[in-house]
């Protein structure tokens, strides 16, 4: 547990931290959890479904990829922990190189010898996560919907529209999307000829916008396969962006269904596609991972990408030999300046110490540093009333 000091209380607590899930992309997900990713055979990183093409093109393996197979730690393909494979291949090299320079040695003999050198080597052995407790990277990596959905089933939808329509369609496509009346929707602004002039590059913001909109503007343009798939990923999509659920059953099992109905939808237009595609693999896990961790959307990396400007600013001034470092650095700074403008306490010659009262009233009085860190006032400011900005130190 980690000592600290209760501000309201001024009382000695310990802390224990624990870790939750870990949300990230598809690729990040695999790595945390040990496991080789999109390109091995069995792709979910969450179960054991998949294997070679004689096993996923029979109809039982072909069955078994819209289900969630059984959880099983490892198994014999799709795992690989990358800090363990270094040190597989460094003590592979010294056991042949003790076999050439002591032909008589015994394999027990190599073993103990390696294990003497293994152990007294420093940093990781095998991935750290594995070592967090009541965490497991396997399970509690949840199905994230932005890089899943929006850049996942979304993109390949889109990919198989575009590619299928003449350009006089693409030309009425973009007529049709531009007079969307967005009233109710939380999208920016439709720009349907940047849409569909940069149609191999858009990002989340717009694949969400198509989600919500494509299947009123696609009649007589699309084949009723297509059709049936852009209906699917539309009901999926309304029912994933909710903040709250409150009936988890009933909610689960319209899930369930409509993720049925997707990958029977993406079956009739490209069977191969689920065989090739991790992401439509790992969509039923959705359900689980929704039971387990709350509404999708609370997990969803789609918030977190805005921060990024945040983290190009912090290394602006860093010389760009240890990037990672300096903004560790920086944010660390940045973390230490609101605990002790909040009136947070920190260890000082044995004993806990906070600021001072004038520098505590900085974030009561200062309404600059309250937005500039993100601090909501607990009563709504009455109409007319205006705050002047602080001008202390100033001449």
């Amino acid at each position: 547990p980690i000592r600290c000091f209760k501000a309201d209380t001024h009382a000695n607590v310990r802390v224990i931290l624990r870790v939750p899930y870990l949300p990230a992309d598809n690729p990040q997900q695999s790595e945390e959890a040990s496991h080789m990713g999109g390109n091995a055979n069995c792709k979910s990183r969450k179960s054991t479904k998949g294997g070679p093409h004689e096993i996923t093109e029979s109809n039982e393996g072909y069955h078994e990829l819209y289900t969630v197979s059984p959880y099983i730690l490892q198994t014999a393909t799709g795992t690989k922990d990358k800090i363990a494979q270094h040190w597989i291949e460094i003590l592979l090299e010294r056991a042949r190189q003790l076999k050439t320079s002591k032909p008589g040695i015994s394999t027990d003999e190599i073993a103990a010898e390696l294990a003497k050198w293994f152990k007294e080597q420093p940093g990781d052995k095998i991935n750290p996560l594995l070592l967090l407790e009541s965490l497991d990277p396997t399970q509690d990596t949840p199905v994230e919907i932005l890089h899943t959905i929006l850049l996942g089933i979304v993109k390949y939808l889109w990919h198989n529209l575009h590619t299928s329509w003449s350009e006089a369609q693409q030309n009425l496509f973009v007529i049709r999307l531009q007079s969307s009346d967005i009233d109710g929707l939380t999208v920016p602004p439709i720009r349907a000829s940047y849409t569909m002039q940069y149609r191999n590059g858009l990002i989340g913001k717009h694949f969400k916008t198509l989600m919500q909109t494509m299947v009123f503007h696609v009649h007589d343009i699309v084949s009723p396969d297509q059709f049936t798939l852009i209906k699917a990923i539309g009901s999926l999509g309304a029912l994933l962006w909710i903040p709250e659920i409150e009936d988890m059953n009933g909610y689960l099992s319209n899930l369930d269904i409509l993720i049925g109905n997707v990958l029977d939808a993406f079956a009739l237009i490209d069977p191969s596609k689920i065989i090739d595609k991790m992401k439509l693999q790992i969509l039923p896990n959705l359900v689980e991972d929704i039971r387990r961790f709350g509404p999708a959307i609370r997990y969803s990396t789609e918030i977190f990408e805005c921060y990024n400007a945040i983290f190009r600013l912090c290394s602006v001034l860093s010389n760009h030999q240890a990037p990672s470092r300096d903004i560790a650095n920086k944010f660390a700074s940045m973390d230490s300046l609101k605990h002790m403008l909040s009136g947070g306490y920190w260890k000082s010659a044995g004993a806990w110490a906070c600021a001072g009262p004038k520098v505590r009233n900085v974030l009561h009085n200062d309404h600059f540093i309250q937005r500039h860190l993100g601090w909501v006032a607990s009563s709504m400011p009455s109409v007319g009333v205006y705050f002047p900005i602080q001008t202390a130190g100033l001449s």
